[in-house]
């Protein structure tokens, strides 16, 4: 009987939650998909610089795939521009 109580508790739990949307995050989902901007691996050409591999970005664009344990720098190179570049270890 407790693991049929608890059960439907849950399950009462979980969709409730899907159940209530407020206003703000309906208009919110309506917008995503306009405002999502998909990068693609690759897009970036690599080029070497003063030992280090660099590549230009948009500004406005966010940095994807770092790894763990490297040192990144960043520098501003035009108002709508950044260079990143990082040593490589390969």
């Amino acid at each position: 009987m407790r693991l049929f109580l608890f059960s439907l508790i849950a399950i009462l739990a979980l969709t409730s939650c899907q159940a209530y949307k407020s206003a703000g995050r309906k208009q919110f989902e309506s917008r995503a998909p306009d405002s999502l901007v998909t990068p693609e691996i690759g897009a970036h050409q690599i080029v070497e610089k003063n030992g280090l591999s660099c590549w230009t970005q948009p500004a406005t664009e966010a940095l994807w795939f770092f790894e763990e344990n490297q040192t990144y720098q960043v520098q501003s190179i035009e108002n709508s521009q950044i260079e990143v570049c990082f040593e490589d270890h390969r």
